[in-house]
């Protein structure tokens, strides 16, 4: 089995969970954005990530609801948290939703970043999203 078949079968059980937290995601088309982005069965929690540099993007998380406030999220942003410091990535940014930005902050110790901070680390904002 090829590099591009491991990433299909992969995607078939990631896409899922995927739509299961945040579906539909669709640009102003109608195009449905969530199959281009992902590429077992045993899979509980997933993130996409993108690295830039010395910073990092999580755009989108999700867990399978019945595994929700279990840790599992938690114990795969530890994973990732540990494989970016190797990287020597320092900054995680995730442009969460306002009604879900409570979760990073309150829950999992993440800061809002200001305009100022957006600015001098060339990040983009979306509207309603921070």
């Amino acid at each position: 089995m090829d590099l591009q078949d491991k990433c299909r079968g992969a995607a078939d059980a990631l896409e899922p969970i995927i739509k299961e937290c945040f579906y539909p995601i669709t640009v102003h088309s109608g195009f449905d954005i969530i199959p281009p982005m992902v590429c077992g069965s045993s899979v509980l929690s997933v993130a996409l990530l993108r690295i830039f540099g010395k910073v990092a993007e999580l755009p989108l998380v999700a867990t399978k609801k019945e595994y929700q406030k279990k840790g599992f999220f938690r114990c795969l942003l530890s994973s990732i948290e540990g494989a970016l410091t190797q990287l020597n990535v320092d900054t995680i940014v995730v442009p969460a939703a306002e009604d879900a930005s409570s979760i990073w902050t309150d829950k999992l110790g993440f800061q809002r970043v200001t305009d100022e901070q957006m600015f001098t680390q060339k990040l983009v904002h979306f509207q309603d999203m921070r």
